[in-house]
């Protein structure tokens, strides 16, 4: 930063004049460890929506890092009351071959905005099922104009080969191929991993799906 500086002198002598660039001013924003000296009024010298912005800043540094090592994710650390997400779980059933799938789009941790189930005939392979969780979820947002900032999946394989470059011919990289393309619709929404014990909406209603397809 450019400091200026001005050297009184004896009177008659004159002044001699800054001969660098003045102070620039302070940005409207957000202080952050402002000089003591400084005034009531310019250490209050935020706004509300300043303060959104910082929030969200942090709340987007921490979201890049967990997508980056595909770690869980901290749900109290990323959510905020309003903060729009989507999880999805997918259950197999062990008596016939049966998929359910389970998607619950929130608002925070505490409201459940709309949320949906799905019993497909068939099972594959448990990472199968989960990319057909995924795929089906964000299917649903799109049709549904729904905008999560947050995608959740309990599936860390699944969310390391999406997140990743992993292809091969079978069909999970088809189908992987195809969820890659529907998170492109919500750049700004990074897939996550959260647990098994903090997915439990969508896992409910995938066991949900099943269990009122056996009572049919």
């Amino acid at each position: 930063m450019t400091t200026s500086t001005i050297t009184h002198t004896a009177k008659g002598k004159g002044i001699a004049l800054p001969t660098s660039s003045p102070p620039r001013t302070r940005p409207t924003g957000l202080v952050i460890n402002d000089s003591p000296t400084s005034s009531v009024g310019t250490r209050k010298h935020f706004t509300r929506q300043s303060t959104q912005d910082y929030q969200d800043a942090q709340i987007h540094s921490s979201a890049s890092n967990m997508g980056h090592n595909h770690s869980s994710a901290d749900l109290d650390q990323l959510l905020l009351p309003s903060t729009p997400a989507l999880f999805v779980d997918a259950a197999l059933s062990t008596d016939a071959p049966a998929t359910g799938i389970g998607m619950v789009f929130m608002q925070g941790l505490s409201h459940i905005q709309k949320s949906t189930k799905i019993f497909k005939l068939g099972a594959s392979s448990p990472i199968f099922a989960e990319a057909q969780a995924l795929y089906e979820g964000l299917q649903w947002c799109m049709t549904s104009n729904l905008t999560p900032r947050f995608i959740f999946s309990d599936c860390l394989n699944l969310v390391s080969k999406v997140n990743g470059n992993w292809h091969d011919y079978s069909p999970l990289s088809t189908l992987i191929q195809q969820i890659r393309t529907f998170l492109s619709r919500f750049p700004e929404a990074p897939l996550l991993h959260v647990s098994r014990q903090r997915n439990g909406n969508a896992h409910s209603l995938a066991k949900l799906a099943l269990r009122l397809r056996d009572e049919d």
